[in-house]
């Protein structure tokens, strides 16, 4: 069997999810100004120039560096998006420039388009590195299935962001007052909730099926194999599916949905054609253990509990700062020197802690989940060697060094490494469980503390020494006959109003 190598990095996006997720918070994080601060020509010429040299750095990084960095080179690179897109958007002044080109009559239009120079930086950046294994004779497949396959990866994550946004401008600018009124209401923020828990459930991985070309696993030997370890297990799912996104190279299974009937059961064709009947077994126990073990549940209380503890701190940490005189007058200076600047500096601080939450904590425990899945086969098939052949067997397939590991996932060393000992050490695998559960409750605890912190903070006499500090500072400036303070300063006093 000839295997050949694959040096496209495959597999659940996590990373470009994260990365994604920090594009929407530089978009955010940006204000447009009353008029752009070069003439349009200019800042063309600067997007241009800039695009070209970074198309040319990839292109030749790419072709010069040897085949076995190729792998990591498309990680390394795929980051670098973010920092032309926050050049567009705090130096360029690319929000004011599109407010002017097209007006913003439908709120969050504005961010749609600046979202689209991501993705544009992305594409090009593929068809940059494509062209670089083309040149080298290490790239067989077309240009145009390259960047569809990749765009349709990370398409899922893209879409519900589209369509929240789009929904939410044309109720904000509908004339149905009383609509508006309450969904901004607590009600309203209770429906908005349980509208994105019931599409989390039931349209996303729907979605997923249909924009990466899943097929229900067809009649025969390979589904009648599938079908009878899952009826072993009693698991209960909507549909066998054949995943081919990643084409003959990627060697894969998954498990979506929480919702059995619409829960399905990925399968890459590269892992049905090479893996025995016992290492589909292995592989199905893995899967099958994410649902048992409430994997992708905690999964979801992650992102919630993440998205409450900012909800809840972000207004408390504001005003604290502000009752720092020092504080309010460093943001100001910083902005009368760079509105562009202060706008960075007040999206940089949620980025940072973005990262170290996903990248190191949900991180940890998405490793260890992934262990924990991997203990499965001692109780399926009593012993670990078909999942470790498995394992070695999709290692070599994909080309990917087994010793490398990522932030999601134990390298293949290190989780051949683990079932050994755990198959030579009877009882390990369930206190391995026990350890991690209790670790799971202390996050729980570490949560709901920092929910509910701010019922214990002094914020009211935040506020006082916030209102005391801004009204001296307002006071000063016109006295001088200064302006007020800047407009960037100006949005989040309002945006974080003080009563």
């Amino acid at each position: 069997m000839e295997v050949r190598p694959c040096y496209l990095p495959f597999a659940m996006p996590y990373s470009q999810i994260i990365a994604l997720m920090l594009a929407l918070l530089v978009i955010a994080g940006g204000n447009g100004n009353i008029e752009p601060a070069m003439p349009p020509g200019l800042m063309g010429f600067l997007w241009l120039l800039k695009t070209a040299i970074w198309t040319f750095f990839v292109y030749w990084l790419t072709k010069k560096k040897t085949a076995r960095l190729h792998f990591h080179i498309l990680g390394w690179i795929q980051w670098a998006p973010l920092m032309l897109l926050a050049t567009d958007i705090y130096f360029l002044d690319l929000k004011t420039f599109l407010t002017k080109l097209i007006g913003a009559s439908i709120p969050g239009l504005i961010e749609i388009l600046a979202l689209g120079f991501y993705i544009s930086y992305l594409i090009i950046t593929w068809a940059a590195y494509w062209l670089g294994l083309k040149r080298k004779g290490l790239q067989e497949s077309p240009l145009s299935s390259e960047i569809s396959m990749r765009l349709r990866f990370i398409a899922p994550a893209i879409v519900p962001y589209l369509i929240i946004t789009l929904t939410s401008g044309l109720m904000v600018s509908t004339k149905w007052q009383w609509l508006n009124n309450f969904m901004e209401s607590k009600e309203g923020d209770a429906l908005s909730v349980a509208f994105v828990l019931i599409a989390a459930a039931v349209f996303i991985p729907l979605m997923i099926r249909i924009i990466w070309r899943c097929k229900p696993m067809p009649k025969g030997q390979e589904r009648d194999l599938v079908e009878k370890y899952l009826e072993k297990t009693s698991l209960k799912y909507g549909e066998i599916l054949l995943w081919p996104l990643g084409g003959a190279r990627f060697c894969t299974a998954a498990v979506l949905g929480v919702i059995p009937r619409f829960r399905y059961i990925l399968l890459t064709p590269c892992l049905m054609e090479h893996l025995m009947p016992e290492e589909i077994d292995a592989v199905l126990s893995h899967e099958v253990a994410h649902v048992k073990r409430g994997h992708i549940i905690w999964y979801i209380i992650f992102i919630g509990l993440f998205s409450l503890a900012i909800y809840r701190l972000s207004y408390p940490v504001w005003i604290w700062l502000l009752s720092h005189n020092s504080f309010i007058k460093a943001f100001i200076s910083m902005e009368n020197t760079s509105r562009s600047l202060a706008s960075a500096a007040i999206s940089l601080p949620f980025g940072i802690l973005l990262i170290l939450y996903f990248r190191f904590l949900m991180g940890y425990f998405m490793r260890n989940f992934e262990r924990e899945a991997d203990l499965s086969v001692l109780d399926t098939q009593g012993h670990p060697w078909y999942l470790i052949n498995a394992l070695e067997k999709v290692s070599l397939l994909s080309g990917n060094s087994r010793a490398q590991p990522n932030w999601h996932h134990f390298s293949i060393a290190q989780r051949v490494d683990f079932l050994q000992q755990a198959a030579r050490r009877p009882g390990s695998g369930r206190l391995f469980s026990k350890k991690l559960n209790i670790k799971k409750m202390i996050f729980l605890l570490a949560a709901a503390f920092l929910s509910l912190s701010p019922s214990l903070l002094p914020v009211n006499s935040w506020k006082a020494a916030a209102r005391e500090n801004i009204t001296k500072i307002y006071i000063e400036r016109a006295l001088k006959h200064y302006k007020y303070p800047g407009r960037v300063f100006e949005y989040q006093f309002n945006r974080h109003s003080i009563p």
